[in-house]
């Protein structure tokens, strides 16, 4: 058992599942961010471009820096555990937040994928209650099996395995048939 797993767990949960997220697809978008400005960065600076160009350009630079460190904490010190009791998200970045949804109230399991993780074939898992909380669980590889596999300990849940591929209007993240049923 984890550090993480002794502080979150009492003591008569029994782990039916734990996992962490998959760092690749974080990591592929965040360095390119990076790559991309380091070399305007450079370039600004090769040509002597004017000064308030070349300081906004290592500003932009420190901070795709910055997010690249910041999902790469989050990424390796978060932790998915699944109990017989409850579910627990603990997302372990620069400041650490815990979510957790008791077993019985998860009424249906969602999997989704957007664009960049059907290439990278990681995806998203979400938990729903009956009173619209959701618990999501993120970056995972083949996330269908890793739903199917939960779902077995989640007897009254419904496992909904036709892959979702979301998309996002205005910060909202949507299963795609609700966004073109909205711009109808």
């Amino acid at each position: 058992m984890t550090r993480i797993e002794e502080l979150l767990l009492g003591d008569t949960e029994t782990v039916l599942w734990a996992s962490r997220p998959e760092p690749g697809p974080i990591l592929v978008v965040g360095l390119t961010w990076f790559v991309f400005l380091a070399g305007f960065t450079l370039s600004v600076s090769a040509l002597f471009i004017t000064l308030p160009l070349s300081i906004l350009a290592i500003i932009l630079t420190a901070l795709a820096l910055f997010s690249v460190i910041h999902f790469w904490l989050a990424a390796t010190q978060t932790r998915y555990i699944v109990t017989d009791e409850q579910l627990f998200v603990y997302d372990g970045g620069i400041r650490p937040v815990t979510a957790a949804l008791e077993r019985d109230s998860i009424t249906r399991i969602d999997v989704q994928q957007g664009r960049t993780e059907s290439l990278l074939n990681t995806g998203r898992i979400v938990f729903w209650t009956d009173d619209d909380r959701l618990l999501t669980l993120s970056s995972l590889p083949a996330p269908v099996a890793i739903a199917r596999q939960i779902s077995k300990h989640l007897p009254e849940a419904e496992l909904d395995e036709e892959m979702k591929t979301t998309t996002q209007v205005k910060g909202v993240t949507w299963p795609r048939s609700f966004a073109k049923a909205e711009k109808d």
